[in-house]
């Protein structure tokens, strides 16, 4: 709860993988903005308040009002995705995360092991949320 009213917080760490140095190495790269992206194609866009970079490297904080941002987990619930996206350095173009919040696991060969417990913990989750 932020000055009395209720917003949803999203949290984007970037880093960029340097091919030049030897050994490669990982290098934070702060997303310039972020936000999601219902499985209806909805964004939360328009509803950010504000964002700052965070302490941790390459992050950015991205604050939104609550709506539509609660809907957009509802349905994430009902579909087991939901998208992030974030932009670099300002670009024309914006890189799209697919999260499946039904995939628990990996299989060595690189397959998803789902369950349904991950949504339910999800849901059980934004549930004690909503009720705070």
């Amino acid at each position: 709860m932020a000055k009395g009213s209720y917003a949803t917080n999203l949290k984007v760490v970037v880093n960029e993988l340097d091919l030049s140095a030897m050994p490669s190495k990982f290098v934070p790269s702060p997303p310039s903005r972020a936000y999601l992206i219902s499985p209806k194609m909805q964004t939360n866009l328009d509803s950010l308040v504000d964002s700052s970079k965070s302490d941790t490297p390459g992050a950015l904080f991205s604050v939104f009002q609550i709506s539509p941002t609660l809907e957009m987990m509802i349905d994430a619930m009902i579909e087991n995705k939901l998208t992030i996206a974030f932009n670099q350095l300002n670009g024309k173009s914006d890189i799209l995360l697919d999260l499946e919040l039904d995939v628990a696991d990996f299989e060595t060969n690189g397959s998803r092991k789902r369950s349904p417990k991950m949504t339910a913990d999800f849901s059980s989750c934004l549930n004690t949320l909503v009720n705070q």
